[in-house]
């Protein structure tokens, strides 16, 4: 199984951010995370992700969920990153500066920036990662049921 939805509405807390809480599932797991709503709308963040699961779906090799995108400002823009490798797809939370950036980060043109994917090595701490086979993440993408069966 695989989805990525917002499950909170969009509210002002007590230090002024406006957010909503967002979940991705990802077979067993439930991984929770914060929207900035204070850039971007929920529907913004909705249709980044429509797209980014899009790109993978149409080949590309790495791609990314948007969940927090802080404007110009100091904060890191906050995001899933997605690498496609043969049967799986594989994702990590990943975070971007706009300081050390060259360019002002586009939130609707920010796949340049997810970075090469860190395989969970045997002699090194192993990153938060996921992994999922793709005909269920394409399956639970476009509302299909899997097995395939044919008559």
């Amino acid at each position: 199984m695989f989805a990525i939805r917002i499950v909170t509405p969009v509210v002002t807390d007590e230090h002024g951010h406006r957010q909503a809480g967002g979940l991705l599932a990802v077979g067993q797991a439930r991984l929770p995370f914060f929207l900035d709503c204070a850039h971007w709308s929920a529907s913004d963040y909705e249709r980044q992700w429509k797209e980014g699961i899009h790109r993978i779906a149409e080949g590309a090799r790495s791609s990314l969920l948007l969940t927090a995108y802080r404007g110009d400002g100091r904060g890191p823009h906050m995001l899933w990153a997605m690498w496609r490798d043969h049967d799986h797809v594989y994702g990590q939370a990943c975070s971007v500066r706009s300081p050390t950036l060259a360019e002002p980060f586009d939130p609707w043109d920010a796949y340049a920036y997810v970075p090469p994917r860190m395989p969970v090595g045997k002699y090194a701490p192993p990153p938060t990662q996921w992994r999922i086979e793709l005909d269920p993440f394409f399956a639970s993408t476009f509302g299909l049921r899997v097995p395939f069966y044919s008559h």
